[in-house]
């Protein structure tokens, strides 16, 4: 009989340190899990960070008859640009320019037909590498040309 007690009490003892055990395994599984959440993120932000100040250059360019105007995405102007800027001239075909922009911005240009219609082509190139090239014939169609940033 007093074996059967001991034997209980043992019993008991070892689960109620197996119970601790577990629960305190839990328990660092749950403050590992909080840490390495809380790494991720920072480590995300920071990478987020550093994309969206990364500078990178495309060069716009419109080729064709004759365009009433052009715009274009210019991190350095804030937003678009539109030419004729000055003058109120058309601008002369062809055209190009090359901009820098940062991270995620989408390199965007637009050529609006003038109005005695014809064809214009619009293309954004980065490194050598065409993102983008649209076409469009009319009086006052328009030729957009948007792509992803070429950032990875």
């Amino acid at each position: 009989m007093l074996a059967s007690r001991l034997r209980a009490v043992a019993v008991a003892t070892a689960c109620a340190a197996v119970m601790t055990s577990v629960a305190a395994c839990g328990a660092v599984d749950k403050a590992v899990d909080k840490a390495v959440d809380e790494q991720v993120g920072q480590d995300v932000e920071k990478a987020m960070k550093k994309y969206e100040e990364t500078a990178y250059q495309v060069t716009y360019e419109v080729t064709g008859g004759a365009v009433d105007s052009i715009a274009y995405d210019d991190a350095s102007h804030k937003g678009s640009v539109e030419v004729p800027a000055e003058g109120g001239t058309a601008p002369k075909l062809p055209w190009r320019k090359t901009v820098t922009l940062k991270g995620s911005a989408a390199p965007t240009v637009v050529a609006v037909v003038a109005e005695g219609g014809g064809e214009v082509t619009c293309s954004v190139t980065y490194q050598g590498r065409r993102l983008t090239k649209r076409t469009a014939k009319g009086a006052f169609e328009t030729a957009q040309c948007v792509a992803m940033s070429p950032l990875k």
